[in-house]
Formats: structure tokens, sequence, C-alpha cells
């Protein structure tokens, strides 16, 4: 998403984005999980309101079609994009603009225009 879309965020909705796809992996992966009202009160209360939020995960729900994982040749690119990002000190967002195109990112550059 912040690949395609980052162009059109800033670094603030970038790292919200980031956010809430946590939100969405804690959820998929946890057996017991925190309720996004929750995430919301400590991490959005300032930024949107619960039902905006709710709207936002399913968005990114549906640019991933639903789907909720990854191929491993996207996933070690990601990876690697990030780690060395981590490792000379850049900003992670421009890390992940700046890397490997992930399938379906025609799909993420539709939502986003």
């Amino acid at each position: 998403t912040v690949q395609v879309c980052g162009s059109q965020m800033n670094q603030q909705e970038a790292a919200n984005t980031a956010v809430l796809l946590m939100f969405i992996a804690h959820s998929y992966t946890q057996d017991e999980t925190c309720p996004l009202r929750t995430w919301h009160k400590h991490l959005f209360g300032s930024y949107c309101s619960v039902k905006q939020l709710d709207s936002a995960i399913v968005r990114l729900l549906s640019f991933q079609k639903h789907i909720l994982r990854v191929h491993p040749r996207d996933l070690r690119g990601m990876s690697d994009s990030l780690h060395s990002a981590e490792l000379s000190g850049a900003n992670p967002v421009n890390a992940l603009r700046n890397g490997k195109t992930c399938r379906g990112a025609s799909a993420y550059a539709a939502q986003c225009r």
C-alpha cells in the first residue's frame, strides 16, 4: 500500500496504515485479541473515529482481495528493504517505496487513484 500510494501519503498516514496492517495481522494470528476500540483509544483517538478506522481496515483488506498472506518472494523483498533501511538509518517508508514491487500492486494503484 505504501509502495503504490506512498506519494499520496505523508509519513503520518503511512505510519497509521502500517499500524492498521499490524492490527489486521494481530487479529488474524492471535486467539485472543485487543478489540479495535482499544487500538483506537490508545493509537488513533485524536486522528479519526472508530467508524473511519473500521472503513480503513475494510479498504486495506479489499486491496489484498481479503487474502491475509504474502507470497514468500514478496515478503523477502520487503524484509530486505526494511532491514537495509534499519542498518543504514534510512527512513523505512522510503525503503518500501523504493523496494521491489509486490504482486498485485496494480490493484493497489487502481484503488489509490
